[in-house]
C-alpha cells in the first residue's frame, strides 16, 4: 500500500511541479516586462502619470496576443510556458484518471471474477497509459527545470536533463521486458514417473498419462481398456 501511495505521489508531483514553475516563471517575466515598461521615459506625461499607451502595454500577456511581433521571442517563451502549464494539467488529470480507474476495476473484480478473463488485454492497456504518462513526465520535469535554471539561475542543468532522459528510456526498456513476462503462458512442471496400465483378471484400472496440448503441461486420466 505505502509503495502505491508513493509511485501516485511521485506521478502527480511532477505535473504540479510544472505548474508551479510555468507560473513562477510567467510571474517573473510579468514583472520585469512591466518594469521595463515604467522605466520607459516616454511612458509618462508632464505630471508623472503613465500614459495609455503605456496602460496599455503593463500586461505581457495582452501584448503577445495583440501583436506579438514586438517582442517575438519573449512572447516565444511565455507561449511554452502556457503549453508547459496544459501539458502539466492534463498529465494530473491522466495520473488521478488511471489510478482511479485501477481502484475501481480491483474492487469490482473482486466481487466478480469473470472480469479477471480481461487481465491480459487490461495489462496491455495499463502498460500503454502508464508509457504514455511516463514520457509526458519525463518531458515536463526537464522543459521545467531548463525554464527554471534559465529564468533564475541563468544556467541550464544540462547533465540533469540528460540523466532523466536516459532514465525514462531504460524504463520504457524494462516496461518492454516485464510486460513479456507478465504476460507469458504460466506452465506446469509435474516431477514423477508415468504409471503403467496394470490389467487385473476381470477389472480395469484407470492411468494417468502426461501430454502437451498448445505449449501447456496438463495431466488427463483415460481408461486401460
Amino acid at each position: 500500500m505505502k509503495s502505491k501511495v508513493f509511485v501516485f505521489a511521485v506521478a502527480l508531483a511532477i505535473p504540479l511541479f510544472a505548474l508551479l514553475v510555468a507560473g513562477g516563471v510567467r510571474m517573473k517575466m510579468q514583472h520585469d516586462w512591466s518594469t521595463a515598461v515604467m522605466n520607459e521615459p516616454s511612458a509618462h506625461d508632464a505630471s508623472g502619470q503613465l500614459t495609455d499607451k503605456a496602460q496599455s502595454l503593463l500586461s505581457l500577456e495582452d501584448v503577445c496576443q495583440s501583436d506579438p511581433s514586438q517582442i517575438g521571442e519573449t512572447c516565444d517563451v511565455y507561449s511554452d510556458l502556457n503549453t508547459l502549464s496544459e501539458y502539466a494539467i492534463w498529465s494530473a488529470v491522466g495520473t488521478l484518471a488511471f489510478f482511479g480507474l485501477v481502484a475501481i476495476a480491483g474492487f469490482i473484480a473482486r466481487a466478480d471474477r469473470r472480469l479477471l478473463l480481461a487481465f491480459v488485454p487490461g495489462m496491455f492497456l495499463s502498460m500503454v497509459v502508464v508509457a504514455v504518462l511516463l514520457v509526458l513526465n519525463s518531458g515536463l520535469l526537464i522543459a521545467s527545470l531548463y525554464f527554471l535554471f534559465s529564468a533564475f539561475f541563468s544556467r541550464i542543468p544540462i547533465g540533469i536533463m540528460f540523466a532523466i532522459g536516459l532514465g525514462a528510456i531504460v524504463a520504457l526498456f524494462q516496461m518492454l521486458v516485464s510486460l513479456k513476462s507478465v504476460v507469458k503462458r504460466a506452465e506446469v512442471t509435474v516431477i514423477g514417473k508415468r504409471l503403467a496400465c496394470i490389467i487385473h483378471e476381470g477389472t480395469a484400472s484407470g492411468c494417468w498419462e502426461r501430454e502437451d496440448a498448445g505449449g501447456s503441461v496438463i495431466l488427463v486420466a483415460w481408461p486401460c481398456c
